[in-house]
């Protein structure tokens, strides 16, 4: 599977927001971000406008089983930003696979 998710050809960058104020009674705010991994290899799946509707998400990315992604993660995809609200490991007789990433289009003004 990490073979064809290579071969996709596509290719994303991973930010990591940075927050302050973690004990506050509003939560923590995201101040700023960091750059994760400058490019990582994906396999785009986009979401019908059926699932949009149902679940929200914009479509799933499947990713290499150790890249270090997270939920609240934000990933730039063919200049579109993304935020990432679902990870799950995908494993096979117990060996680590693959990663289905779920993702949000993020639109700023």
């Amino acid at each position: 599977m990490s073979d064809l998710i290579k071969l996709s050809g596509n290719s994303g960058k991973l930010f990591r927001p940075v927050t302050s104020n973690a004990e506050s009674f509003d939560g923590p705010v995201e101040t700023d971000e960091q750059v994760i991994v400058e490019s990582f290899p994906l396999e785009w799946h986009p979401s019908s406008p059926e699932e949009l509707k149902q679940i929200g998400s914009s479509g799933s990315v499947h990713v290499l089983s150790d890249l270090d992604i997270r939920d609240g993660d934000f990933v730039l995809f063919k200049e579109n930003r993304y935020r990432v609200t679902d990870v799950r490991l995908i494993e096979l007789f117990g060996i680590s696979v693959y990663q289905i990433v779920q993702l949000e289009r993020e639109y700023r003004g």
